[in-house]
């Protein structure tokens, strides 16, 4: 092994071949990527701490009660993103599908008397005093899976093979919907359907097959909440007609629109919202967008946006820039899937699309997510290590 002082790049020589272009250039992860991520985390926290101050000390007698949990999973989730980092991607590659299957265990784990409900869905779990989500785990690993999978069909040459992995692509991708739904979790059914299509067009997938079954997907989907009924249809129909039920389905949603219009651009200060006062609910997860926005104004809510869009920008550089094929479809998984869950979350926010629960990442309240997350840009910084991306920062 060879280290040459320029740029801190190590080159390494008689390195065993991978499938795809090689990679000959290893360094640190790319710097922007990491501090986007870090000012995200700490931007988090102390938003977390002026939104979520008044609803805490009420529920619990402790301003700082999710503050304190939330920097605990933080320490978890700062470590797995540095030992991530430090790990070849390409190991992923071959444990995709064990891991994906471990996931999918703890998932069904739901169904069993450790599972308990919040806001009429059943995903969460209680374990030893912590409450976790199994389903955040599963967005990860099946990411990691199916890119394996399309991976291994765009290399492939044979017909018969490049069927039978479709197949195999939409089967997997309906089972964990099956599971997803069944919590039911609309939310996190969504991200895992858009970011697994996202996989499947990049990696080179039909897109006659995208077409066809995201049709009969949207029209199943729909069947379901208008047959079904309750607080989802309500939630939909929030969009759809916006004088509808002000003071009961939609309530929240109007306290959301209160909170970012009243900030208006400079916002009223940090730790002087109206809404958290118990006006806007779920002021620590799903909402924590309005209280920024209401207390920073939109020049602050502009620059968070700009964070998330520069790790999406890294996370698709580092893809064109990626060894190989599996690094490619990876990266932009990783990378589209955060994207994807921020628009989620934004747009129920401000009434663009309905309200799902979707928590904003690596802000809102929420070990599961913050790990998971912090977890999986971990894995994208480890392909930034192995691409020569740092000559063209």
């Amino acid at each position: 092994m060879r280290s040459s002082s320029k740029k801190n790049v190590t080159v390494v020589k008689n390195r065993p071949p991978v499938k795809g272009k090689p990679s000959l250039v290893h360094h640190r992860p790319d710097r922007f990527l990491t501090i986007g991520v870090i000012l995200l985390c700490c931007i988090g926290l102390f938003c977390l701490a002026s939104a979520s101050s008044v609803v805490a000390y009420t529920s619990y007698g402790d301003a700082y009660y999710w503050v304190k949990k939330q920097l605990f999973s933080l320490i978890i989730g700062g470590l797995g993103f540095y030992v991530l980092s430090r790990i070849n991607y390409h190991r992923w590659q071959k444990l995709g599908g064990f891991i994906l299957l471990v996931t999918i265990a703890f998932l069904l784990t739901i169904f069993t008397p450790l599972a308990k409900e919040r806001a009429g869905s059943v995903a969460w779990l209680n374990i030893f005093g912590f409450s976790l989500q199994p389903s955040e785990f599963v967005k990860l690993s099946l990411t990691l899976y199916l890119s394996a999978l399309m991976a291994r069909l765009a290399l492939s040459q044979e017909e018969g093979e490049k069927k039978r992995l479709n197949i195999i692509f939409w089967l997997v991708l309906m089972a964990v919907s099956v599971l997803i739904l069944a919590q039911p979790d609309l939310g996190t059914l969504v991200i895992i359907v858009a970011t697994s299509i996202l996989i499947y067009l990049v990696g080179g997938g039909n897109r006659k097959w995208v077409i066809y079954i995201s049709l009969l997907g949207l029209i199943m989907f729909t069947a379901y909440i208008f047959i079904k009924g309750g607080y989802q249809k309500d939630r939909f129909l929030c969009v759809l007609k916006p004088g509808y039920s002000p003071d009961k389905s939609c309530y929240q949603v109007n306290q959301s629109l209160i909170a970012v219009g009243s900030g208006g651009f400079w916002g009223r200060g940090l730790g002087e919202s109206r809404q958290k006062y118990l006006y806007l609910p779920e002021v620590q997860n799903d909402f924590i967008f309005a209280v920024i926005a209401e207390e920073l104004g939109w020049w602050f809510s502009l620059i968070l946006l700009g964070l998330y869009y520069l790790i999406f920008y890294r996370g698709y550089m580092v893809a064109r820039s990626a060894p190989d094929r599996y690094g490619q479809i990876l990266a932009i998984g990783l990378s589209g899937g955060l994207l994807i869950q921020v628009l989620i979350n934004l747009g129920g926010i401000l009434n663009l699309l309905p309200m799902t629960g979707v928590t904003l990442p690596l802000i809102s309240y929420g070990g599961s997510s913050l790990i998971a997350v912090l977890l999986s840009l971990g894995i994208l910084a480890n392909i930034s290590s192995q691409t020569d991306l740092s000559y063209k920062s």
